[in-house]
């Protein structure tokens, strides 16, 4: 069976936010060690490089013991920054075929690597 915890991070992500939101990701990648963690960006309406290492940081806690991390629901703007950064290699980003991400292989309407 797979477990899952999603997070829905709201407004601004950025250095005066991210820090508390990092530590309670990776506090629970690491205690509860879920096969997934879900952070869903559709209430996100800008993220930072701070924001951007936070996920980076929950991703190296996830790996750290077989996990994966799946962002989804980022608007055009916020996803574009996934896309500009290739972090679309490092995440899997609104995967079409992950149900943590039904949106047919695009982030807000920009196309992942995978979408080949």
């Amino acid at each position: 069976m797979t477990t899952q915890r999603t997070f829905y991070p709201e407004g601004d992500l950025d250095l005066a936010t991210v820090r508390e939101l990092r530590d309670a990701w990776c506090q629970v990648a690491e205690q509860e060690a879920p096969d997934r963690i879900v952070i869903d960006l559709s209430a996100v309406t800008f993220l930072d490089s701070t924001a951007l290492g936070a996920l980076i940081r929950v991703l190296k806690c996830q790996r750290a013991h077989g996990g994966d991390v799946v962002v989804r629901g980022a608007v055009p703007h916020v996803a574009r920054v996934f896309a500009v950064t290739n972090l679309t290699a490092a995440f899997k980003v609104n995967q079409s075929d992950d149900p943590a991400g039904p949106h047919a292989r695009k982030v807000g309407g920009v196309p992942t690597q995978n979408s080949r």
